[in-house]
C-alpha cells in the first residue's frame, strides 16, 4: 500500500529557514473572528480592534484603592490590569492578554515556490560548499531516488520525474517554532476605574479667579502645561490609545468629566482667498489639546450661555419639551465668536467648546454611542459649520424612524434633560461658595434666586428647586453646607458647617441678601404692574 502511494504523490518536501522569525499565537474567541471579518468586509470610519499597553500614569494610584475598585479584574487576570500589560480593546470590551509557555511543538510553516526553494538550496550550497545538503525531511525521498528494488517501475514518466526531484513542484518551509501562546481574558473595568485613569493623564484647565485669563491647574501624565502664548495638552489619538478601556467606556468617561478640546497654538488669522478646505488643513496643522474643565470655568461659560440664550430669544426647554433646533445652537455658537471679533480670540474658542460639552453631557442621548455618525473630535473650530456642531452631538433617529442607521434619518433638536440640567447647575454654584472663603453664609432665598437665573424658566419652579436635595448629593466627601435659621431675622440661611447661629457676620450677610431678593421682588411685580398698565391702555384706546 505505502509503494502504490508513493508511486501517485509526490512527497512533500519540508524544510528549516534560518534564522527564524518571531510569532505569537493569539487564541481568539467567536465573537473577536466576527469583529475582525466585519472590519475587513465593511468600510466604516471607526477603528473596532486595539492593542493597548497600560501606562504608569494609568494605574499610579495607590496599591490599596486599586485594588479595591479592580477586584474583578485581580481575580480573573492575575496583573495582567496592571502597568505594562497589554489589553485588545474594542468598541465594548476588554481584554487582558497573557503569555502562557506551552510544551508542544508549534510550527509555523509557510508554502515556497520550486524557484524559491531552488534557490536557498543554492545558498546553501554556496556557504557549506556543498550542494547535498537540503535538509529535506520527508521519508520518500529516499524511494523517489530509487532504492535498487525495482519497485517504482510502474509509474509514468512525468511521476518518475517529479518523484526523482520532490522540489520540483515546490515545497514547504517551517519559519517559525511558537513556544508561548497567547491568552485572553475579558476584564470588566468600572466608571470609577476609567475616570480616575483619565483624570490622572489629562490636565485641567480652569479658569483664574483674579481675572479673565485661563490656566492649567494641574498637569496631566506627561507634565504637559499652559502658559500665557503656548497651549499644551493631550490628543484625542493619546487618550485613546494610553487608555486600556473600550472605545464607549471612554468616550463615556470623557463626557462625564466634560473634556474639551482647544487649538494647541492659538489660533491665526485664515488667510485671504484660502478655502474651507484650507482653513481645515490649517486647523489640523495646529492640533487639538484636551483638557478636563474645573468647575468654575463649566459655571462660568454656562452663564455665557444663558445669557446668550436670553438675547437671541432661544429657549432650550423648547415647545412641550421638544428641545432646541441645532440651528439655533449653531446660531447661539456663532454669536459667542462674533463677540471677540474682528480678531480671532482664544477666549471665544474655549467657552464655546466648554459650551458643547456641557451640552453632549446634559443630552438624553449621551450614553448612546450609536447616535453618533462617529467618534467625536471633542473640538469645535471657531469657524465650524452646522455639520460640524453635530457631529459633536448625539444626532439620533426621528421617533418615527424604525431604522438602526443613526447617519440616514437624523433629528434636528438637541433634547437636554431638565433634572440632570437643574441638578448639575446646583451643584456648580454651592461650590462656587465653597471655594470663596469670605462666603460663610448666604440667605437661602438669594440661593434659589442665582440657582433658578441660571435655568430656564419653566425648570425653575421653587417645588422642584429642591436644596435638601442638592445639599445631600451635592459629591462633597464630608458636608459642607447646611440649612439653618437667621437668629436675628428667623429666615432660613445656606451657612458652613459649624457656623454659629448667632454669628454676626451671618446675620449681616442674610440682611444683605434680604434686600437683594426684596429689590429683585419688587422689580419684577413693577415690571408685571407695567404689563398691566399696557394692556389697560391699549384696551382704552380700542374703546
Amino acid at each position: 500500500m505505502a509503494s502504490s502511494l508513493s508511486s501517485h504523490f509526490a512527497p512533500v518536501p519540508f524544510s528549516l529557514t534560518e534564522p527564524p522569525q518571531s510569532f505569537r499565537l493569539l487564541e481568539l474567541s467567536p465573537e473577536l473572528v466576527d469583529i475582525i471579518e466585519t472590519q475587513r468586509n465593511v468600510a466604516s470610519k471607526r477603528r473596532r480592534l486595539w492593542f493597548k499597553a497600560s501606562t504608569r500614569a494609568s494605574y499610579s494610584a495607590p496599591t490599596s484603592s486599586l485594588r479595591g475598585s479592580s477586584q474583578s479584574i485581580e481575580t480573573r487576570a492575575g496583573d495582567a490590569d496592571r502597568a505594562g500589560f497589554l489589553h485588545l480593546c474594542s468598541e465594548e470590551k476588554v481584554w487582558a492578554v497573557k503569555q502562557v509557555s506551552t510544551s508542544n511543538s508549534v510550527h509555523i510553516t509557510q508554502w515556497v515556490s520550486a524557484e524559491d526553494m531552488q534557490r536557498q538550496r543554492q545558498q546553501r550550497a554556496d556557504q557549506d560548499g556543498h550542494e547535498d545538503d537540503d535538509m529535506f525531511m520527508t521519508e520518500a525521498e529516499g524511494q523517489a531516488s530509487g532504492d535498487g528494488d525495482g519497485k517504482g517501475t510502474d509509474s509514468s514518466d512525468a511521476d518518475a520525474d517529479r518523484l526523482a526531484d520532490p522540489a520540483s513542484n515546490g515545497g514547504i518551509t517551517a519559519i517559525a517554532q511558537v513556544k508561548n501562546i497567547l491568552e485572553i481574558i475579558e476584564v470588566k473595568p468600572s466608571e470609577g476605574d476609567v475616570d480616575r485613569m483619565l483624570r490622572q493623564m489629562v490636565p485641567s484647565y480652569g479658569d483664574a479667579e483674579d481675572g479673565d485669563d485661563q490656566h492649567v491647574v494641574t498637569a496631566g501624565a506627561r507634565g504637559e502645561g499652559l502658559s500665557s502664548d503656548n497651549r499644551s495638552g493631550l490628543s484625542l489619538q493619546y487618550i485613546f490609545e494610553n487608555t486600556p478601556a473600550p472605545t464607549k467606556t471612554i468616550f463615556e468617561a470623557m463626557n462625564r468629566l466634560f473634556i474639551f478640546g482647544i487649538s494647541a497654538s492659538p489660533a491665526e488669522p485664515a488667510e485671504e482667498g484660502a478655502g474651507h478646505g484650507q482653513q481645515q488643513e490649517q486647523e489640523q496643522d495646529r492640533g487639538v489639546a484636551l483638557f478636563i474643565p474645573t468647575t468654575g470655568l463649566l459655571l462660568k461659560c454656562w452663564r455665557v450661555f444663558m445669557q446668550q440664550c436670553a438675547i437671541s430669544e432661544v429657549h432650550l426647554d423648547g415647545r412641550a419639551g421638544a428641545g432646541v433646533e441645532y440651528r439655533d445652537l449653531h446660531g447661539l455658537v456663532d454669536e459667542i465668536v462674533e463677540l471677540c471679533r474682528p480678531q480671532p480670540n482664544p477666549e471665544a474658542e474655549l467657552q464655546t467648546n466648554v459650551i458643547v460639552a456641557i451640552l453632549r453631557h446634559l443630552s438624553l442621548d449621551v450614553g448612546d454611542y450609536a447616535r453618533y455618525a462617529s467618534t467625536p473630535s471633542f473640538h469645535l473650530p471657531p469657524d465650524a459649520d452646522l455639520d460640524a456642531l453635530r457631529e459633536e452631538l448625539p444626532s439620533g433617529q426621528d421617533d418615527g424612524d424604525a431604522t438602526n442607521d443613526a447617519t440616514t434619518t437624523t433629528t434636528t433638536r438637541l433634547t437636554l434633560d431638565p433634572i440632570k440640567t437643574r441638578d448639575l447647575v446646583g451643584r456648580w454654584l454651592l461650590h462656587s461658595l465653597s471655594v470663596r472663603g469670605d462666603t460663610q453664609s448666604i440667605g437661602l432665598a438669594q440661593f434659589l434666586m442665582q440657582w433658578g437665573d441660571l435655568l430656564p424658566e419653566s425648570w425653575t419652579r421653587e417645588r422642584e428647586c429642591d436644596v435638601h436635595a442638592l445639599l445631600s448629593g451635592s459629591g462633597f466627601p464630608e458636608p459642607e453646607w447646611e440649612i439653618g435659621k437667621d437668629a436675628t431675622h428667623g429666615e432660613e440661611i445656606l451657612r458652613r458647617v459649624g457656623r454659629s447661629r448667632d454669628d454676626a457676620d451671618a446675620s449681616s450677610a442674610t440682611q444683605a441678601d434680604r434686600v437683594r431678593v426684596q429689590s429683585h421682588t419688587e422689580a419684577r411685580k413693577r415690571g408685571k404692574w407695567h404689563e398691566k398698565f399696557g394692556a389697560q391702555r391699549n384696551a382704552a384706546l380700542k374703546k
